[in-house]
């Protein structure tokens, strides 16, 4: 299985749409998540392109109109198992998946950066981690944009919640990108 995740970085512009779609494509994918998908209408034309390739089963996670969503595009059959009852974040973040044959949970997350406020980043990554212990022993993959990375002196200005990062390998969690 082949998943591939990018930060479109606010739904692109409408003159990119087919250069978006050809790229992702081009990857031949089975599975697409794309974070900053702005809810609005320009994600129309990406949805209806990905559909096109054969992208059938989508979902984008509720937020408001004109914010950032989170859009999952794959060609395997899934369902919508998002669950928002008791996580205290914003749900335009967040939207969990399962691969219904494979049967393999995808939880698309996008994890607030060093720009917003420390309560808020630390209020999201604890329900990633809540999410991380129990779904430990599962078939499952945590995916998107972390807005974190561990640091290293090729990576640029200083990210934060790394401690984070370490808490989901000591769970078990493997980070494919340091991989």
């Amino acid at each position: 299985m082949k998943i591939l995740t990018w930060n479109i970085r606010i739904g692109g512009s409408k003159s990119s749409f087919d250069v978006i779609i050809n790229y992702l494509n081009e990857h031949h994918s089975d599975i697409i998540i794309l974070t900053e998908f702005y809810n609005n209408e320009k994600r129309e034309a990406v949805k209806k392109g990905l559909f096109a390739s054969g992208y059938v089963w989508q979902n984008v996670s509720s937020g408001s109109q004109g914010g950032d969503s989170i859009l999952i595009a794959s060609k395997l059959h899934f369902e919508d198992v998002t669950d928002m009852a008791g996580y205290n974040i914003p749900n335009e973040r967040w939207v969990e998946i399962h691969l219904t044959e494979e049967d393999v949970y995808i939880l698309a997350a996008y994890i607030p950066s060093y720009l917003t406020r420390q309560h808020d980043r630390d209020v999201f990554w604890a329900e990633v981690l809540s999410y991380a212990e129990k779904n430990k022993d599962k078939r499952s993959v945590i995916i998107g944009d972390y807005n974190v990375s561990f640091l290293d002196e090729n990576q640029g200005p200083p990210a934060s919640c790394e401690e984070n990062l370490a808490s989901l390998n000591k769970l078990g969690w493997t980070d494919s990108w340091r991989y």
